[in-house]
């Protein structure tokens, strides 16, 4: 797990700009999720803010773009938002280590959890490890894996 390089790969450009165009022609959601986000739960959320599967990083800049935050993500989104306090991190959640990353006291999985490893005990071992204060989860539907997911972060996660 590496900082970004400054390196384009011709198939992440490729992505991201499928992306932004994407969101320039249908709907924009992740500006209103950040302006939620912002209104409801940043005053709650302490530093720093590991935003895993952060993408192009434009939920994190509109939420909590005067926090310090690891954007996180396996995919180079050269160009991304980050604001000042920002610090990108290309790898997997998996591997991340809070030694040489820095530990997250909030984990923020904003349309990413479905990508994980669908093993909800593999995800729960990585957030225990993690310790975080707090987990923020947006996600468009409640079934399948995210649906387990979900009921084992209930029943164990005070």
């Amino acid at each position: 797990m590496t900082p970004v390089s400054n390196s384009t790969d011709s198939a992440d450009f490729r992505l991201k700009a499928g992306v932004e165009a994407f969101k320039s022609r249908y709907c924009d959601e992740n500006e209103l999720i950040a302006a939620i986000l912002r209104r409801s739960v940043k005053p709650l959320l302490p530093d720093p803010i590991l935003d895993v599967g952060c993408g192009l990083g434009d939920i994190s800049t509109g939420a909590f773009g005067d926090r310090q935050v690891i954007l996180l993500d396996r995919i180079v989104f050269e160009g991304g938002m980050a604001a000042e306090l920002h610090r990108r991190v290309r790898g997997d959640f998996f591997e991340f280590d809070p030694a040489i990353h820095g530990t997250p006291r909030t984990l923020l999985f904003c349309h990413s959890i479905q990508y994980l490893d669908a093993d909800a005990q593999k995800l729960g071992a990585k957030v225990r490890l993690l310790a975080p204060w707090n987990i923020v989860t947006v996600l468009n539907s409640n079934d399948g894996a995210r649906g387990q997911i979900l009921d084992w972060a209930a029943a164990n996660i005070p």
